[in-house]
């Protein structure tokens, strides 16, 4: 039997202790709705519907430590939370701006490619998405945005301040494929 000495114990006490303040988890935010966002919806000569939102990204290295919570307050698929929760975003700035009776409806599907979140002392700290938009009658087109956020640079504290930062991110996001030419063209002429 291998003894181990008070000061082993400490020390690997120390970084577990360590590793579990650095990592952390936090909650992600419910989304707010961009009133910019609702003004350019409302200026569509077309009514926008939703198909299928799909894929959850790659590069996040430290993706699993945001809690997304479904509508039942039960936490949501891991690898399906991203884009569930851009889907939601998408559904009240929609809910926003109303709908305009009598007018035709483009729909639109989105298959996310990436989502990353990156926290460096030197780079700043900022959430990027990119993702494949298709539009019924139109070619697939890649809408990417990145928004900067301020950080902390303790290792619990990261994590909360990226996750309180996702739902302005998903608003830029938004506002990218509202923005994008074949959006407009699709739902504005």
């Amino acid at each position: 039997m291998q003894v181990v000495s008070r000061t082993d114990l400490i020390l690997k006490l120390f970084f577990i202790c360590a590793a579990m303040i650095l990592t952390g988890c936090a909650q992600v935010p419910g989304y707010t709705v961009s009133p910019h966002n609702v003004v350019n919806i409302r200026e569509a000569r077309n009514n926008i519907s939703l198909g299928e939102f799909s894929g959850g990204g790659s590069s996040v290295s430290c993706r699993d430590q945001f809690i997304f919570a479904d509508f039942n307050g039960k936490e949501a698929e891991k690898d399906k939370a991203y884009a569930l929760y851009i889907r939601r975003a998408f559904e009240q700035e929609l809910a926003s701006a109303g709908v305009k009776p009598g007018l035709p409806s483009s729909k639109i599907s989105l298959k996310l490619l990436n989502v990353d979140t990156h926290c460096g002392i030197f780079q700043g700290a900022y959430w990027t998405l990119e993702a494949e938009v298709t539009m019924e009658g139109k070619a697939p087109f890649i809408v990417k945005s990145q928004r900067d956020f301020e950080f902390s640079i303790s290792g619990e504290r990261i994590v909360k301040d990226a996750a309180a930062a996702f739902p302005s991110s998903v608003q830029a996001f938004i506002a990218a494929v509202i923005a994008h030419p074949t959006f407009r063209a699709a739902v504005y002429q």
